[in-house]
């Protein structure tokens, strides 16, 4: 096969290099230095070194490492050997080809088709590969050799970054979902979308929530989340949530902070946590530890949401150090009240810090050693004077005679229960029974109620008085009934106008 004569391995000075650092090879001009750990399940990496040989506008060797760079021999050595070679380079796949080439039999895992944000032609094929009851990935792409016909590599294809996984078919939700990993991204596309999964759609307690939202998913895992093509995000320009879905390891978790400062916008996170076994993650069976007896599960997906746009940038230097500023995107996310001082998130009002708890939660999302809390009190817009909690109004910043203040109250969300979630109210309603005997009063307190709750916005023009006809046997309650008795009492004894 003719392209194999570029693989490092015949170009005896690049080969010394690439061996002394031990590196691998993940294109003919792209190298890695790799640190593998993890348990459970997966494999896990992290990229220590990228060697790349840039061709243009002259050969060089581009290292992100000090520590791996080639000596000044080496890379005289290797440039003279290589400056005049034609590199194989890396060519889109038709839908028939790939099909064709996944049916060839060099494919023996699950292969995963990632296309081009148009859908119109194959980047590369992922195939998921166990062994040892472990996971592991590789990735094969169509090259293309001067005066060679097409061969499909056990390679990356050319450039810096990996395209997402996305379904052959867009489904024009305004949302999307970022899955680690391309098999995740599958069966919950498939899921929420295939007409022959409707019965187990069905039976997925969170099916729904799942629905609103396109499937992503980020090539190469948590180890490579740098790598993933944000322009091919930000092209798709969805104008719902960016919402990034942690595996439920140290690993899944940490890569959604490399996420969020890349991809520089808006986002969400979800993040799983202790009721969760480790290495879950959405394509796995719900644990029954989480399935109440009444067949329903005991939290939402939404209760596991957090925000996560990053918060800080580089705006320049001064004295020889960085000099940091709120992104935008972050800055309209959150509140600053000045009496008490607090912060709060203008989404989810409950998320309501004080300034070091604020600080430690944003942390994550931000250069390191940045006081946030500091950076959004510079700003006047998302100030305000004070808070209050206020049913009839929307959430956010209101003006009254008093000033400005920020209005806490946060919309309930109420579920519509399936057949097979239907509550059992029997406990409920025999409670209402003997707190309201007559069966007409206890229809229109049901009625007060569920207006409360649903409608608080509603100004209801009267209220409940319960009175209860039992004694007690204290002396306090007597004592105020007759504090009360007697300043009515001298009240209505006065003149009137008095």
């Amino acid at each position: 096969m003719a392209e194999y004569k570029f693989h490092y391995s015949h170009f005896p000075e690049l080969r010394k290099y690439i061996d002394r650092i031990e590196a691998e090879q993940t294109n003919f001009k792209r190298f890695v230095v790799r640190e593998y750990f993890g348990e459970h399940r997966s494999r896990y990496y992290r990229d220590k070194a990228v060697i790349k040989l840039v061709l243009e506008p002259e050969f060089e060797i581009k290292c992100s490492s000090e520590q791996y760079e080639p000596t000044a021999e080496e890379s005289q050595a290797i440039k003279a050997e290589l400056a005049k070679v034609e590199w194989p380079h890396s060519i889109l796949a038709g839908e028939p080809e790939a099909d064709e080439f996944i049916s060839s039999g060099a494919i023996t895992g699950t292969a995963y088709k990632f296309y081009d944000l148009k859908r119109s032609a194959v980047v590369t094929i992922e195939e998921r590969r166990e062994k040892d009851g472990k996971k592991y990935y590789v990735r094969w792409t169509l090259f293309m050799a001067n005066g060679e016909k097409p061969q499909w590599r056990m390679m990356d294809p050319d450039g810096d970054h990996l395209p997402f996984w996305k379904p052959r078919h867009q489904h024009n939700k305004a949302s999307v979902m970022i899955h680690e990993g391309a098999k995740t991204a599958a069966f919950i596309d498939g899921l929420v979308n295939d007409p022959d999964r409707r019965q187990e759609r069905k039976a997925h307690p969170w099916a729904d929530e799942l629905a609103r939202f396109e499937h992503w998913g980020a090539s190469g895992g948590s180890g490579a989340i740098y790598r993933s093509d944000f322009g091919e995000l930000h092209a798709a320009d969805f104008l719902g949530d960016v919402l990034y879905v942690c595996d439920n390891d140290a690993s899944g978790v940490e890569a959604v902070k490399t996420f969020s400062r890349l991809h520089g916008k808006p986002m969400l996170a979800i993040m799983f946590g202790e009721r969760f076994p480790p290495g879950w993650d959405l394509a796995d069976k719900i644990p029954n530890t989480l399935i109440n007896g009444h067949d329903q599960i005991d939290v939402r997906l939404r209760e596991l949401i957090r925000p996560a746009t990053f918060a800080t940038k580089v705006v320049g230097r001064r004295y020889g150090r960085d000099v940091y500023d709120l992104t935008d995107y972050f800055a309209r996310e959150w509140a600053h009240t000045i009496t008490p001082e607090l912060y709060i998130n203008q989404r989810w009002p409950r998320l309501m810090f004080s300034s070091d708890k604020f600080n430690n939660y944003v942390a994550p999302f931000a250069h390191p050693r940045v006081e946030v809390s500091e950076l959004l009190k510079l700003r006047v817009h998302g100030q305000a004077e004070t808070i209050k909690y206020h049913p009839g109004l929307e959430p956010g910043f209101h003006s009254s005679a008093d000033g400005t203040f920020f209005n806490t109250y946060q919309h309930r969300h109420f579920e519509l229960y399936g057949p097979r979630e239907q509550p059992d109210l029997a406990m409920f309603e025999e409670f209402l029974t003997k707190l309201f005997p007559i069966e007409r009063d206890r229809l229109e307190a049901k009625r007060w109620a569920a207006t409360l709750i649903a409608r608080p916005a509603v100004n209801m023009r009267y209220g409940l008085l319960l009175v209860s006809d039992t004694q007690g046997v204290g002396k306090t309650g007597a004592r105020y009934r007759d504090r009360v008795g007697r300043a009515i009492g001298e009240r209505l004894a006065k003149p009137a106008g008095l």
